[in-house]
C-alpha cells in the first residue's frame, strides 16, 4: 500500500460486488457458501470505506479514490434474488460500461457523453467574450440603478416629462424595430433652437439602452455556456420510438387547427401570414425530430431534409417577389438580412467554440441568398414599378420605358438570368475540387471546416440543396407571369384558377406531395438517395404551395399558433443544439431529477421558447441599430461592414494562434 501511495499515479479502489446466484439446480448446495461470502464482502467494503475515508480526510492516500458503482448496481438487484443477498444474472456488462466511462470519456471525449469527463478547456476567445459580457452586465446593472434612482426624484420627473415632447427618447426595449433610432418628419430636431431635448442626452439614452440589451444578451449567452459546456446540468441519451415521434406531432396539429384565424388583409398568393405559418409548423417538426432522435429512420430523415429545402424555397420565393415588386437591390437591405440571420450564430461560434459550419442551416441559407442577390442585382435589373395613373410599366435602370422592346422587358431579363443561374449551378456542381478550393483559402476555411482543413461536409450540404432557393424564385416569377396574363385570381375567395383547372391542379399536387413520401419510404440509406433527392424535392415544395392556395377558403386563413413559432424559427433552430437538446444536439438537457422526464421536458421547453423569443427581439434591435435607416449614408454602412469583417478576422487569427500553440 505504501508503494502505491508513494507513486504519483491516480489509483481507484473498486468495491467488491456480491457474487451472482447459481442458476444450475445441481449446484444449489453451494448457495449457502455464496451467501456467507457475500456477507463477508459487505463487511469488507464497509471497512475499506472507513479506512480510506478517514485517511483521505487526514491527508493520507490522497491519490486513491473509491469506485462504488459496481457494488451499488449489484445491491439494486439483490431484492430480486431468492435470499436477498445474491443478485440474479451478471452485472459485468454494466460495470464495464461504468469503468469505460470513468477512464475513457475524459480522453476520447465523446460528443454524447456527459459522465466522468471534465468540461472542455476554455479558449482565449471564450475568456474575452466572458470579460466583455461581464462588463456589459455590470454596466447594465449600474444603469438600471441610476435610472431607478433618478425616477424617484422630482427633478427627474420634470425632466422626463419635458423629454416626452421630443418624442425621440422612448425606451429602446419597447420598440423592436428601433424607431427610437430614427427621426420622423413630425419629430422636432434636437438641434433646432425651440427643441426641449438635448442631442447629447438623446445619444446617451440610446447608448445606455443598448448596454442594457447587451447585458441581457450576455446573460443569455452565459446560460448557453452553462447548459452545454459545463457540468452543472446533466445530459441524457435519446431513445427513439415511433410513438414518441408521432404523438407530439398529433398534439401540435390539433393545437394548430384550433388556432386558425383569418388573414388581416388579402395580399394574394402566399401572404406573410402564410409564410410564417409554413415556417412555424416546419420548425416544430424539426424540433420533434431532433428531440426524439429520429436519425436512424431514413424516411424520416429524408422528410427532415425536405423541410430544410422548403426553408430555402420560401427564402427564394419571398426575396424574388420583393425584388420584382419594389426594385430594391440596395446593400442596406441585403446586409440587414445577412446580419440578422448570422448575428446569433457568430456569437455562439465564439462562446461555444464551434465553427460556422456547425450551424449548417445559417451558412447554407446565407450562401444561396447571396447567390440569388448577386444574379438579380447585376444590371440590367428587371422589376415592375408603378407610375402615375396606376398603370404598370416595365422599367429597367438607365433606359427609357418608351425605347424598351420585348427583348428588354423585365420578364425576358428575368428568364435570361434564371437560365444563366441554373447553367452556372449545374456547371459548378460538376467540379467538386474546384468548388472546394474556393473555401480552402485562409481565413474562409476556418469558417466552413468541420475537421481541420476539410470542407467536404460543406460541399455535400451545398450540393444537396443547390436548386431549392432558385426554384423558389422561379416559382415566384411563374406566379407573376400568370398574374400578368390574368390566369390566376388570388384576390377573391374563389379558386385560384377555373374550377376545372383548380380541380386537376389540386389533385396532381396531392399525388406529387404524397409521391415524395412514397419515394422516401423506399430509400434504404441516405447516400443512395441523395443524388435523386436534389431533383425530387422540388415537387413537394410547389405542390404544398398549390394545395395551400388553390381553395379560396384555405388561402384566406392561417394558423396563428404556427405563425407565432414561424416568426422565431431561426432562433429555435439554432438554440436547440445547446439549451434544449444539449451536447451539441446529441443529447437531452436534464435540469431536474431524471425520474421526472416529462416535467424536465416541459421546463426546458418553456425556457427554450422564451429564450428564443427574446433572442429574436435582441438580434432584430442590434441589426437595425447597426444598419441604420435609409436617411443614413451608405458610406457609413460600408465602413461599419469593414470594421465588422476586421473583427471577425481578428477572431480567426486569435483562434489559429491559440490552437497552434496548444497543438505544439
Amino acid at each position: 500500500m505504501n508503494n502505491l501511495v508513494s507513486n504519483s499515479s491516480k489509483l481507484y479502489w473498486m468495491l467488491q460486488a456480491p457474487e451472482a446466484e447459481l442458476i444450475n439446480p445441481e449446484e444449489r448446495s453451494k448457495e449457502n457458501a455464496i451467501v456467507n461470502k457475500n456477507l463477508l464482502l459487505i463487511k469488507y467494503n464497509e471497512a475499506i470505506e472507513v479506512i480510506l475515508g478517514s485517511a483521505s480526510r487526514s491527508g493520507l492516500y490522497a491519490n486513491i479514490s473509491i469506485v462504488n458503482s459496481p457494488a451499488e448496481v449489484a445491491s439494486q438487484t439483490i431484492k430480486q434474488s431468492k435470499n436477498g443477498f445474491s443478485h440474479p444474472g451478471s452485472v459485468a456488462e454494466l460495470t464495464t460500461q461504468i469503468l469505460m466511462n470513468l477512464f475513457c470519456n475524459d480522453v476520447q471525449r465523446p460528443i454524447d457523453g456527459s459522465c466522468c469527463q471534465r468540461p472542455p478547456p476554455v479558449t482565449i476567445l471564450q475568456i474575452g467574450a466572458f470579460i466583455v459580457g461581464l462588463v456589459c452586465v455590470l454596466l447594465s446593472l449600474l444603469i438600471s440603478c441610476v435610472r431607478l434612482c433618478t425616477r424617484t426624484s422630482p427633478k427627474a420627473v420634470s425632466t422626463a416629462s419635458a423629454a416626452e415632447g421630443c418624442g425621440d427618447v422612448s425606451d429602446i426595449e419597447k420598440d423592436v424595430h428601433m424607431r427610437s433610432y430614427s427621426y420622423s418628419e413630425n419629430t422636432p430636431s434636437c438641434s433646432s433652437p425651440n427643441s426641449k431635448c438635448n442631442k447629447k442626452k438623446t445619444r446617451r439614452h440610446r447608448l445606455s439602452s443598448l448596454i442594457l440589451l447587451a447585458g441581457k444578451l450576455s446573460c443569455i449567452l452565459l446560460y448557453f455556456y452553462i447548459c452545454d459546456r459545463s457540468d452543472v446540468f446533466m445530459k441524457a441519451n435519446k431513445h427513439f420510438t415511433t410513438i414518441r415521434f408521432c404523438v407530439p406531432l398529433i398534439y401540435l396539429i390539433l393545437i394548430g387547427i384550433f388556432g386558425i384565424n383569418r388573414c388581416k388583409k388579402q395580399e394574394g398568393l402566399f401572404c406573410q401570414d402564410q409564410s410564417d405559418e409554413w415556417k412555424g409548423w416546419m420548425i416544430l417538426i424539426i424540433l420533434v425530430y431532433h428531440m426524439t432522435g429520429a436519425y436512424e429512420k431514413t424516411w424520416i430523415t429524408m422528410h427532415y431534409r425536405l423541410l430544410i429545402s422548403m426553408y430555402l424555397f420560401i427564402s427564394g420565393y419571398t426575396n424574388f417577389n420583393h425584388y420584382w415588386n419594389t426594385g430594391d437591390f440596395g446593400i442596406r437591405r441585403m446586409f440587414s438580412m445577412v446580419l440578422r440571420s448570422n448575428l446569433l450564430t457568430v456569437l455562439l461560434c465564439v462562446v461555444m467554440n464551434r465553427t460556422y459550419q456547425f450551424y449548417f442551416f445559417v451558412p447554407l441559407n446565407t450562401f444561396w441568398f447571396l447567390i440569388l442577390y448577386f444574379f438579380m442585382a447585376i444590371p440590367p435589373r428587371a422589376y415592375l414599378s408603378k407610375k402615375l395613373g396606376g398603370q404598370e410599366h416595365s422599367q429597367i435602370d438607365g433606359m427609357s420605358s418608351r425605347k424598351l422592346s420585348w427583348i428588354c422587358s423585365p420578364y425576358f431579363i428575368a428568364m435570361f438570368k434564371f437560365a444563366v443561374m441554373l447553367f452556372s449551378i449545374f456547371t459548378v456542381s460538376r467540379f467538386e475540387n474546384e468548388f472546394s478550393n474556393l473555401f480552402t483559402w485562409w481565413p474562409i476555411v476556418r469558417l466552413f471546416e468541420q475537421t481541420r482543413g476539410s470542407v467536404q461536409e460543406w460541399w455535400q450540404i451545398v450540393q444537396l440543396d443547390r436548386f431549392s432557393m432558385v426554384f423558389g424564385a422561379i416559382t415566384a416569377f411563374g406566379y407573376q407571369v400568370l398574374k400578368r396574363f390574368s390566369v390566376v385570381d388570388d384576390l377573391k375567395q374563389g379558386c385560384l384558377f377555373s374550377f376545372k383547372a383548380s380541380s386537376l391542379t389540386f389533385t396532381a399536387s396531392f399525388f406529387a406531395f404524397s409521391g415524395f413520401s412514397y419515394w422516401s419510404s423506399l430509400c434504404k440509406d441516405e447516400g443512395s438517395c441523395e443524388p435523386t433527392y436534389t431533383y425530387i424535392c422540388l415537387m413537394p415544395m410547389t405542390s404544398y404551395l398549390l394545395l395551400r392556395n388553390i381553395p379560396g377558403y384555405i388561402r384566406s386563413g392561417f394558423s396563428s399558433f404556427f405563425a407565432w413559432f414561424g416568426k422565431i424559427y431561426l432562433e429555435l433552430f439554432i438554440a436547440q443544439y445547446h439549451i434544449w437538446s444539449a451536447a451539441d444536439g446529441k443529447g437531452v438537457l436534464v435540469v431536474i431529477a431524471s425520474n421526472w422526464p416529462m416535467l424536465n421536458l416541459v421546463l426546458t421547453t418553456l425556457v427554450f421558447v422564451c429564450v428564443a423569443h427574446e433572442l429574436n427581439q435582441l438580434t432584430t434591435i442590434f441589426t437595425d441599430w447597426f444598419v441604420g435607416t435609409s436617411q443614413d449614408s451608405v458610406r457609413r454602412l460600408i465602413v461599419r461592414i469593414f470594421i465588422l469583417l476586421a473583427v471577425i478576422l481578428f477572431f480567426v487569427i486569435i483562434n489559429d494562434v491559440t490552437n497552434s500553440r496548444s497543438e505544439s
